[in-house]
């Protein structure tokens, strides 16, 4: 069992990765598969997203836990294989969740919202994507998840970020 959760995790790591690639500079995040595999590269910190901010976005949006999310990462982990990271999952949906992520994280940075909300931050994300898209709840294979998660993101996609934190560098 946990030789096949690791295998599950391994391919979609592998492929988060390369999904996370396919986006163009403006709406790109890179998907950290090793720590620290970006520190040393030209990528700007903030567009790198780690394994458990994705498990935990994914799992506050897609799956509605954001108090597990927040108080209890381990049983999100348990999920691998099952509900996070299994065979089939689209990789767009947790595109999505880290989009959204990164957004609010932007909107802390800049104080839009009080940094005194971080520690709701995980059920902002759930309440984002409830306004955005109030369907029933979705398997993270199926068809319809992926075409609602690209929904969400061409929503998101409209909102303005400063631009610091755009690709565009200034020489």
């Amino acid at each position: 069992m946990v030789g096949s959760k690791i295998e599950c995790a391994f391919a979609a790591e592998s492929g988060l990765e390369q999904f996370f690639a396919t986006y163009p500079d403006e709406y790109r995040l890179y998907y950290e598969r090793r720590d620290g595999q970006y520190d040393k590269g030209t990528e700007q910190k903030v567009r790198v997203r780690d394994a458990a901010t994705v498990l935990r976005s994914y799992s506050s949006i897609f799956m509605e836990t954001p108090h597990t999310a927040t108080k209890n990462y381990k049983s999100i982990r348990d999920e691998i294989g099952s509900s996070i990271f299994a065979d089939g999952h689209k990789y767009v949906a947790y595109y999505y969740a880290s989009y959204s992520w990164f957004l609010l994280e932007d909107f802390y940075r800049n104080k839009t919202i009080d940094p005194i909300y971080k520690s709701a931050r995980y059920h902002i994300l759930m309440a984002v994507n409830l306004l955005i898209d109030s369907g029933p709840k979705l398997f993270g294979n199926s068809k319809e998840i992926e075409k609602r998660s690209n929904k969400a993101l061409e929503v998101l996609w409209n909102v303005q970020l400063p631009r610091m934190y755009s690709n565009e560098r200034s020489n």
